[in-house]
C-alpha cells in the first residue's frame, strides 16, 4: 500500500496542537492494565485491558482508553508499508483521528456491539480528500492481543489490519483536538 498523495497536504494535518499538561508517564502497560507480549524487535504489543468484574468495556470506556494512548495500525511483520510501527495513528479527545504517517484524517466513535468479541466496535470515517472511506475495528476479548481486530474497511489493504499500542507513547495529538480547521 502506498499512501494517497492527497493525504500528505491535507488541510488541518499540519495544524495539530497539544493541550497543556504532559501525557501520563505510566505508559500503555500501566495505564491499561494490559500485559506486554513480545512480538516485534525492541517493541511490545499490549493486550486489551482486563475487566474482571464486568467482562467487557463499554463504548464510553473504550473511547476514553483510545484517547489516552498512542496507537498504531497494521499487521505483524508487515514491513515498512503495513507493519504496526510504520502506521502511527492518533485518536483525539474531540473524536477526530489522524493517520500520522500520511496526514489522512477524519472522525471516529465507539459503539456497543454484542457481535464484537469484546462488545465494542470503533468506526472511523475519513473526510476531505478521502471522504467516503471508512474502517471498523472490533475490541477483542479482554486480555487478547491485539486489542482491536479487523471488522471491515473500504480500503482493501486495511481488511486485515489491527490496532495496537505504540510502545514509545509519543503521540502529541491526543491531548486535545486532533485536527484544526
Amino acid at each position: 500500500h502506498v499512501a494517497p498523495a492527497a493525504c500528505v497536504s491535507t488541510p488541518g494535518a499540519s495544524r495539530l496542537k497539544r493541550a497543556a499538561g504532559p501525557k501520563s508517564a505510566a505508559g500503555p502497560k500501566r495505564a491499561t492494565g494490559g500485559k506486554k507480549v513480545a512480538g516485534l524487535p525492541g517493541k511490545g504489543i499490549h493486550a486489551a485491558p482486563r475487566k474482571e468484574a464486568v467482562g467487557h468495556l463499554s463504548a464510553n470506556e473504550c473511547e476514553s482508553w483510545l484517547k489516552m494512548q498512542a496507537w498504531s495500525a497494521g499487521v505483524p511483520d508487515g514491513g515498512t508499508e503495513e507493519g504496526y510501527w510504520a502506521n502511527p495513528w492518533s485518536f483525539a479527545r474531540d473524536n477526530t483521528f489522524v493517520t500520522l504517517r500520511d496526514g489522512c484524517h477524519g472522525t471516529w466513535q465507539c459503539r456497543d456491539d454484542s457481535s464484537a468479541p469484546g462488545g465494542v466496535v470503533i468506526r472511523m470515517e475519513w473526510i476531505d480528500e478521502q471522504a467516503g472511506n471508512w474502517a471498523e475495528f472490533a475490541l477483542q476479548v479482554p486480555g487478547e492481543v491485539p486489542p482491536f481486530g479487523p471488522r471491515g474497511a473500504s480500503y482493501g489493504f486495511m481488511g486485515a489490519w489491527n490496532l495496537v499500542f505504540r510502545e514509545d507513547n509519543t503521540d502529541d495529538t491526543s491531548e486535545s483536538g486532533g485536527m484544526q480547521s
